[in-house]
């Protein structure tokens, strides 16, 4: 099969194979390590705080959103699971390098149909330049807690 069957990536498998294998060892190496630290809310979830730790040092290895590149392409569907996979090697995985549903998904929509001032709104295209203080939910969250606030202060 073609390296970009399904007109999404120029991205070939080699370098899909590469990316990959630096998640999973960043998984194993840095991740796995904080499936036992006591920072966690009442229901047992990691705090925000852990995940911001995990974000920086995702962002330091370069593995936050590695299946999006820094110029804002994705891998084809076949590559994005290869490479989400091996994020999933931990439940912690997803959430520290920002490939949790459901921003992937909400990031990869805005990706092929965004405008360029969606994309630039919810700063789909980081790259491995800056943590990702917010997800993208709970950008959206916020922003419909302000339009509400909004609404509300006008009669």
């Amino acid at each position: 099969m073609s390296d970009i069957a399904d007109g999404t990536s120029a991205v070939g498998w080699d370098k899909t194979r590469e990316i990959a294998d630096r998640v999973e060892a960043f998984v194993r190496d840095v991740v796995i390590p904080y499936e036992k630290n006591p920072r966690r809310d009442h229901h047992d979830a990691p705090t925000d705080e852990l995940i911001f730790e995990l974000r920086e040092k995702a962002v330091a290895a370069g593995v936050m959103t590695p299946h999006i590149m820094p110029d804002g392409r994705h891998l084809s569907q076949r590559q994005t699971a290869l490479v989400l996979r091996r994020t999933g090697l931990s439940p912690l995985g997803p959430p520290a390098m920002n490939t949790a549903a459901p921003d992937e998904g909400n990031m990869y929509l805005l990706g092929k149909v965004g405008s360029p001032q969606l994309k630039e709104r919810f700063r789909i295209y980081d790259g491995p330049t800056e943590v990702h203080k917010w997800s993208l939910a709970k950008k959206i969250k916020r922003d419909w807690k302000k339009a509400q606030e909004s609404w509300l202060s006008h009669p």
